[in-house]
């Protein structure tokens, strides 16, 4: 007898698309599907309704989301969204730009639009040879000189200027902040893992093995580096307790999952909301089940003596 394979709810992240209109799709799907699925449906749905949305580029936060790429490889999250930034008119492959130094000095550079800007910068430092250190602003805004043209719609005699910055350090230094008020500052490469900065602390700081370390409210990944979280001189990773938070998920209509971590400490009120918010955009109300009884906002994980990989079942509330 064949078995049918586990999917683990954990997988499963629902997103948004929307638009300059406001027109807004929303689809769940699996953080190992590529992010082509979600664009297609986008654009099949939209043209089912009239709408012409065949060129155009998909951003999230500043960067241009990639279609070959999964979910997962995009850092997407469950509630993320993504906007398209529609094309109007078919463009020519190319767009002339005016570069302007702070001395005055300015020259013409025709690029493909799909051409890394840092064709630009390196064409400037060729040119000037008494150049410096710099970045390039467009709009009043640092661009990203690996990023091209397109991603930030510049138009023919648009102009760019460039600036004079301090040389980014290729070190960082960090503070690792106990519990119990101590602090351990450590300087280490930008581009090196941060595994190799907790292995360094744990063997500096007793009893310090089975911790986690948390910055800006996430977990650190050994695995990535300064640099990935855009860390800076000074930033600070908390080292606290791996018993302090608890991984739950809730399970509701319409196959939905939600996985959550969050201290042992916290109200349950938040989790709550945040689902019910998801689910039924506050229309109804929602009564949360664990263990067969009724959950209270008021309650912790403590209170339930909640472990990693439970679940709470949601439901449609009778008198809502």
């Amino acid at each position: 007898m064949s078995s049918v394979p586990e999917i683990k709810p954990s997988t499963f992240i629902t997103l948004s698309v929307k638009d300059s209109d406001g027109v807004r799709i929303t689809r769940t799907m699996r953080s190992t599907d590529k992010l082509r699925n979600l664009t297609d449906f986008y654009l099949a749905m939209v043209s089912a309704y009239g709408r012409c949305a065949s060129e155009g580029i998909f951003m999230h936060y500043g960067r241009t989301m990639r279609g070959e790429r999964s979910l997962a490889e995009c850092d997407l999250k469950d509630g993320d969204e993504i906007t398209f930034f529609m094309i109007i008119s078919r463009r020519s492959e190319s767009v002339t730009l005016k570069i302007k130094a702070e001395d005055g000095c300015s020259f013409i550079r025709t690029i493909g639009r799909n051409d890394r800007l840092q064709d630009i910068t390196e064409f400037y430092y060729a040119n000037v040879p008494t150049a410096k250190y710099g970045g390039l602003m467009y709009k009043g805004r640092q661009v990203d000189d690996e990023r091209s043209p397109l991603e930030y719609l510049m138009e023919d005699g648009d102009e760019i200027t460039f600036f004079l910055i301090s040389k980014k350090s290729l070190f960082v230094t960090l503070k690792v902040k106990g519990e119990d008020g101590c602090i351990f500052t450590r300087t280490i490469g930008r581009t090196d893992r941060l595994q190799d900065l907790i292995d360094f602390h744990n063997a500096m700081v007793p009893n310090a093995e089975n911790d986690d370390f948390m910055y800006n409210g996430k977990q650190v990944e050994g695995s990535k580096s300064p640099s990935d979280y855009k860390m800076d001189d000074g930033d600070q990773l908390v080292r606290c307790h791996r018993d302090m938070f608890v991984t739950v998920s809730v399970e509701g209509t319409d196959n939905f999952w939600h996985t959550h971590t969050l201290r042992r400490t916290d109200k349950l009120q938040g989790l709550m909301d945040l689902c019910s918010s998801i689910v039924i955009k506050g229309q109804r109300l929602c009564d949360f089940i664990f263990d067969g009884d009724l959950v209270r906002g008021s309650q912790t994980p403590d209170d339930l003596k909640l472990k990693n990989g439970d679940k709470i079942s949601m439901f449609f509330s009778l008198s809502g």
